[in-house]
């Protein structure tokens, strides 16, 4: 499958809003509740939550449906409906040389900061 990444057109703040209500969502729903023993044991649990996110949450902002309820309103006969929503995670981080393609991205993660921070703090 081909994809490209798009800039939002200047004064079109709007375009980015559904994003931003999922990545909310996200953050209230999963980042806030869950805890993790492991890398493993995030990514596991990352997995479970958007197969559940993308395939059985009903969003009250877009009539109680589902987003594979909404694909299929919206679905172009190329696009596997059942596989769509499917994304085992991964840590970005591991790819940043790769991904990195302009200065609206962050070289390292939080995590990467805070270990940095300490490790020259215990320097001193």
């Amino acid at each position: 499958m081909k994809s490209e990444s798009i800039q939002i057109p200047p004064g079109r703040k709007t375009y980015n809003s559904n994003v931003e209500a999922a990545h909310r969502l996200i953050e209230d729903e999963f980042y806030d509740v869950e805890d993790y023993c492991n890398r493993r044991d995030f990514l596991n649990k990352a997995f479970a939550y958007s197969v559940y996110f993308n395939y059985l949450r009903k969003f009250r902002y877009k009539g109680k449906r589902t987003l594979l309820e909404i694909m299929t309103e919206l679905n172009e006969p190329k696009i596997c409906l059942p596989k769509i929503g499917i994304f085992y995670p991964i840590i970005t981080d591991h790819y940043l040389n790769i991904i990195s393609k302009g200065v609206y991205h962050v070289p390292i993660s939080d995590i990467q900061a805070c270990v940095s921070l300490v490790i020259n703090l215990q320097m001193y």
